[in-house]
């Protein structure tokens, strides 16, 4: 049983002998391949040395602390912005790093600058006017400095040329929304310059451009123009003067209503106190000239009765003086009648004589158609 196993399996060691010849033999046939490859490679990398050398591109890029970097690998399509100052590796031909200035540039449209036209704007009115000496200060926006690269390559001249174009067209179409006497107005002049700041910031971001500032000194009008906005600013002035001044009697006339009414109340105050004191010196004088007047009828009442108290005096004196007469003559006509007609005679002429008579005679003129 022990001779059927043997002959049945070989031996460790008869089994290991051809694994060791064929182990020996395969370095002998990969070596030749790994010498051709590693002098391929170091011929490739001496041709790549060689090829930088002679183009000039050691693959070493430096950023100035005033520019940025777009790195660009070619093979796979990369692309990023390089914002770190100092020195960048890159490889050659496959990979580059674009250098930009990160610098704001001031550019000028009218006289003085490499566009010296002003700026013509035709307004909403159909009139003209112009802006000189705008300007605008741009920079790379770096989150698009791809679009600018591919737009304008690594110069300024491209984009300083875009830009003053745009700002040109752009602020003539914002600034012809105004009217002329409108663009006179600082107010409307600042909504028109943030319009068209708005629109030119939108027009160079597009393009990779950052707008900072943007400066618009008073339009030039045409001198008619300009002449019949000063008139009707003038006009509007004295308008507003004039409502002002309105407003503020509209203001005041509450006030002087107040006034007026005080002044109306205090005067019927003193009218009513007048007119108290006046009644009050009229009742007075009134009551003195009735104690007056009784006075004068009790001192005439008191005349009267006296005069009637002397008359009837001198009547009763008067009457018995006449009855005293009487009884004389009564007496003294006894007596002539006892001496009878003769006595009455000479009474009688001595009465006479006694007594101025003047006698004056009167001819007789007969009637018209009496007796002759």
């Amino acid at each position: 049983m022990d001779t059927d196993q043997s002959h049945a399996s070989p031996t460790p060691a008869a089994n290991a002998a051809p694994n060791s010849r064929r182990a020996t033999r395969a370095p002998h046939r990969l070596a030749p391949i790994a010498r051709f490859a590693a002098a391929l490679v170091v011929s490739v990398g001496l041709l790549y040395a060689l090829a930088r050398h002679a183009s000039g591109d050691s693959g070493l890029k430096r950023l100035a602390p005033n520019q940025m970097g777009l790195f660009v690998d070619h093979i796979s399509g990369e692309v990023r912005v390089l914002e770190r100052s100092g020195y960048h590796l890159y490889l050659p031909w496959l990979q580059e790093v674009l250098v930009f200035d990160r610098g704001a540039r001031t550019l000028r449209l009218g006289p003085g600058s490499s566009d010296p036209a002003a700026v013509d704007v035709r307004a909403r009115d159909g009139s003209t006017f112009a802006f000189t000496g705008i300007e605008f200060v741009v920079r790379p926006d770096p989150e698009r400095l791809d679009q600018l690269a591919a737009d304008f390559g690594q110069s300024f001249q491209g984009p300083t040329r875009f830009a003053s174009s745009a700002a040109r067209a752009l602020l003539a179409a914002e600034f012809g929304r105004l009217e002329a006497q409108e663009a006179m107005d600082s107010q409307r002049l600042a909504t028109g310059r943030a319009a068209a700041r708005e629109a030119l910031a939108e027009r160079l971001a597009s393009r990779g451009l950052l707008l900072e500032e943007l400066t618009t000194p008073k339009p030039r009008l045409e001198r008619e123009v300009e002449r019949a906005i000063d008139e009707r600013r003038l006009a509007q002035a004295e308008s507003d003067r004039m409502r002002v001044e309105l407003d503020r009697a509209l203001e005041r006339r509450p006030r002087r209503l107040e006034i007026l009414e005080s002044e109306q109340e205090r005067d019927r105050i003193e009218l009513e106190g007048e007119f108290r004191r006046t009644l009050l010196d009229t009742e007075t004088k009134g009551k003195q000239r009735v104690a007056q007047a009784q006075d004068a009828a009790l001192l005439r009442q008191g005349e009267a009765q006296r005069r009637a108290d002397d008359l009837v005096a001198l009547a009763n004196a008067l009457g018995e003086a006449a009855e005293r007469d009487a009884t004389r003559l009564a007496a003294e006509a006894a007596a002539f009648e006892a001496r009878g007609p003769l006595a009455v005679r000479e009474a009688l002429v001595e009465t006479l004589a006694r007594t101025p008579i003047r006698i004056s005679l009167t001819p007789n003129t007969p009637a018209a158609g009496g007796a002759k």
